[in-house]
């Protein structure tokens, strides 16, 4: 696929004030998501009846710029990005009304037709909650199986721990951007499940750092890909 498309597959995530519904909207209108990017504002009022205004404060050139930025860092780290309307992007997800735009995976793990498990816990477990996760992810070793956490602290650490244990493929979804891991401490940890098969996922720009509503944001992405 052309640099251009990919870019703008990028951006259209990146539009203020958009989600999926709404840019599902524009692009049947538009018939392409090239127009979204390159119609003036007053065609754009022509052909969807959105106010100039309105198209405005999508703020398509900052999306844009920061689209050539993700694009860049994405190229440099083999790292793919998953649009909602491609064949690539998690069926799971493709259900749910909040799902993100686009995604971007670092890692060989592929996520088509795949089935996956999510274990929640806290983040300041006891040794009892760390034997119940091996205990599950034991029993899913051998199965064509991917388990899905957030790489934070406490359970969440422990059971990627635990399916590298197991050899069982695991998938982190982080709450910021790729160029950065949170807490740091888990570096180490994030690499291994690279190397393992597994996958690092985020939907927010590479350079993105983590805030307060970052986190029950990346859970819904969780929640939407757990079966």
């Amino acid at each position: 696929m052309d640099k251009q498309t990919e870019v703008y597959k990028i951006a259209s995530g990146l539009l203020h004030g958009i989600g999926r519904k709404k840019l599902e909207i524009l692009i049947d209108k538009t018939n392409s998501l090239s127009s979204i990017f390159e119609s003036s504002f007053s065609d754009l009022e022509k052909i969807t009846g959105i106010p100039i205004k309105i198209s405005k404060s999508l703020k398509r050139d900052n999306a844009l710029m920061l689209a050539n930025l993700n694009y860049a860092f994405n190229a440099s780290h083999k790292i793919r990005s998953l649009f909602f309307m491609d064949d690539n992007y998690p069926y799971q997800l493709k259900e749910c009304k909040d799902a993100p735009i686009q995604l971007n995976l670092l890692g060989n793990l592929s996520l088509e037709s795949r089935k996956t498990v999510a274990v929640v816990g806290t983040r300041k477990c006891d040794p009892n909650s760390r034997y119940i996760v091996d205990e599950i992810i034991s029993q899913l070793s051998g199965h064509e199986i991917v388990v899905v956490r957030g790489l934070a602290s406490g359970i969440d650490t422990h059971v990627h721990q635990s399916c590298l244990d197991h050899k069982v493929e695991t998938l982190a979804v982080l709450g910021h951007g790729l160029q950065m891991i949170y807490p740091y401490q888990n570096r180490l940890l994030a690499k291994e499940i690279i190397q393992a098969g597994g996958g690092l996922l985020s939907e927010s720009h590479c350079t993105q750092t983590p805030y307060k509503y970052s986190f029950p944001q990346r859970n819904r992405i969780i929640a939407g890909l757990a079966d």
